[in-house]
Formats: C-alpha cells, sequence, structure tokens
C-alpha cells in the first residue's frame, strides 16, 4: 500500500452533484487527488497455494467497480491474474487486465454521463518504469461492454526522451479527463525532466487532443471510495502456523511494519501485514489512537523469543479506542 503525504482541501459547491468532491488548487501546484482505488495481483505466495487480493471498491451512484486478484503457487510456478469488475443495477462485467506480475493498476473515477471508468497502468519497478519513460497508460473502460482503449501518456502530451511524475486526476464536466504532471521525483534519473514546474492537462478521447490547463482548474471527484483493500489472512499459502485469539493494543509506529499488536501483559510485539487488516480494524487506526481488541491473528513465521512476530489479522472483536498517550 502506498502512502501520499500530502495534504487535501476538500471544499463543497451546492450546485454539483451530491457524490462529487471538488478541490481548489493552487496556483503554485495543482492539488493531487488519490485514486479510488489501487489494485493488482499479489505477490507469489512461497508455498503451494492460492493467495486472495480485492481493491477498495469505487462507487458512483448504482455503478461500482473493484479489482481483484490472485496468485496460484504449484511446485516452482506461480501464475497471477487479476481483473476488474464492473457492476451495475441491471449487469455484470468482468475485464481481464493485461500483465499484472509487472504493473499497477488504479480506478481513477467515473465519468460524469457514467459511460466510461477512468483508470491508469504503471510498471511496478520505477527503476524500469524511469528507463522505459512511456511507463504510465491511461485507460479508458465502456462501462456498457468493459470495452478498453489505451493510451501512453507520454504520447499524449508529445514527450520524448525526458523524465516525469505523472498523475491521472480524474473528469472535467464535459468528460475530458485530467493529468497532473510535475518533476521526478526520482533522485538520479537519466533523462532530463520533462516540465519545469507542476502542469495540469487535460486529453480528450473523442479528439485524441491534450491541452495545458490552469493550475486552479477544479478537478470534480464523482465516484466515492467504499471498504478498504483486503487480502486473504485465514487461508495464506505461507502462514507458519495455527491462527491463535490475543488481547492486544494495535498502534502505528515508525519503521517496519509500521502496524503492530502488543501483547497485552507480555513483552511480544505482532507486526500486522498493512495490506491485510480488516476495514473494521482499519477505520479506527491512525497515529493518535490506540486499539484494544481481541484479535485473531495467523502467524507468518513461529513465535521466537526477543522478535517481533509476523502476522495477519483475520478479524477482531471487542474493540475500544482511546487517546494515544
Amino acid at each position: 500500500m502506498k502512502l501520499h503525504f500530502l495534504s487535501l482541501l476538500f471544499l463543497c459547491i451546492g450546485s454539483l452533484p451530491s457524490s462529487a468532491s471538488v478541490l481548489n488548487n493552487s496556483p503554485d501546484e495543482p492539488i493531487w487527488l488519490p485514486p479510488l482505488a489501487s489494485g493488482s495481483a499479489p505477490g507469489c505466495p512461497e508455498h503451494f497455494g492460492v493467495r486472495k487480493q480485492q481493491s477498495e471498491i469505487a462507487q458512483f451512484e448504482n455503478l461500482r467497480a473493484t479489482i481483484v486478484g490472485s496468485s496460484r503457487r504449484e511446485g516452482s510456478a506461480c501464475s497471477q491474474q487479476a481483473s476488474l469488475l464492473l457492476t451495475a443495477s441491471d449487469r455484470d462485467l468482468q475485464v481481464p487486465l493485461k500483465d499484472v506480475a509487472n504493473q499497477d493498476f488504479a480506478i481513477i473515477d467515473f465519468s460524469p454521463d457514467k459511460q466510461y471508468l477512468l483508470m491508469s497502468v504503471e510498471l511496478r519497478d520505477p527503476v524500469k518504469a524511469s528507463e522505459e519513460l512511456t511507463n504510465q497508460q491511461l485507460v479508458f473502460v465502456q462501462i456498457a461492454d468493459g470495452k478498453t482503449t489505451t493510451w501512453s501518456i507520454w504520447e499524449i502530451l508529445g514527450w520524448k526522451e525526458c523524465d516525469a511524475t505523472v498523475e491521472v486526476q480524474g473528469f472535467l464536466p464535459d468528460g475530458r479527463s485530467v493529468i497532473r504532471a510535475r518533476p521526478s521525483i526520482w533522485s538520479g534519473h537519466p533523462h532530463p525532466n520533462c516540465l519545469a514546474q507542476p502542469t495540469l492537462y487535460s486529453f480528450s478521447p473523442a479528439t485524441n487532443a491534450s491541452e495545458k490547463l490552469s493550475n486552479t482548474t477544479r478537478v470534480i471527484r464523482y465516484g466515492q471510495e467504499l471498504h478498504t483493500a483486503t487480502q486473504s489472512c485465514k487461508s495464506d499459502p505461507d502462514l507458519a502456523d495455527q491462527c491463535f485469539t490475543v488481547h492486544g493494543r494495535l498502534d502505528l509506529y515508525n519503521g517496519g511494519p509500521s502496524t503492530r499488536i502488543w501483547v497485552i501483559g507480555t513483552h511480544h510485539m505482532l507486526g500486522v501485514d498493512d495490506e491485510i487488516v480488516p476495514e473494521s480494524v482499519s477505520a479506527k487506526l491512525d497515529w493518535e489512537t490506540d486499539v484494544y481488541g481481541d484479535f485473531l491473528v495467523c502467524p507468518f513465521a513461529r513465535r521466537k523469543t526477543g522478535h517481533m512476530q509476523p502476522i495477519c489479522i483475520e478479524s477482531a472483536k471487542n474493540l475500544r479506542t482511546s487517546p494515544r498517550k
């Protein structure tokens, strides 16, 4: 899971749809809008079996979209697959995703007319991505039939041998997509930057044309995020022992893993896989809060005195919170 340490300023505009969020962009740098959901196939397990993962769910009125993926270990071979699941009131569609071992996918937003789902695709390896340059793609998915159309963002913007950090942001009311670009954040990248300062661009799939926008352009978020991403815990092939219940205090820490459970009454600390935390737990967890409860956890290694034991959380009950001291 990627953490973005950027502040978001949300302004409510009464004339917009109730499901939309509007963010006013700074004149110096347009504000960053996170994707509604991100996902792909999970990493391959080391042992025989199947690991499953589901992204957050994106919703706009009667439409829902999510990414589900799995990795299967059979002997020395591992197969990975992932699909985009689109759900409407009258139909369900499953759209297979390609090259899931090397790419990450993000659900950005629904178009205001509910005809398209906007996605972005990027290479998982940042070094290889910087070398290939055309690593990020813009994808329009037709909600009616699941047909996809893909563009290279570098080709859209007419860039050649240059580097940049690019984030797809959403839709304008007229259906054009919005791309936020800024100088590359990777130190020592082998190519010059494509641009000197953060810039917003629009792209129209109908005309195949891009246009520079003012950094104060309002970007509307029509969809909303439902539920957190989930990954199988109790059925994970790499578990080292039986699951067990502990009464503990869950907190966030600097360092890895950042999510940990102190088993109350002992010196034992459990290191939690951040991607495998039930929503009932993650919704209560932040840097200012202690979460107490009875946690059903499953170990990825056997307990060893003096060492943090890696685990995932299958479920929790009797949860209560208090301000962190």
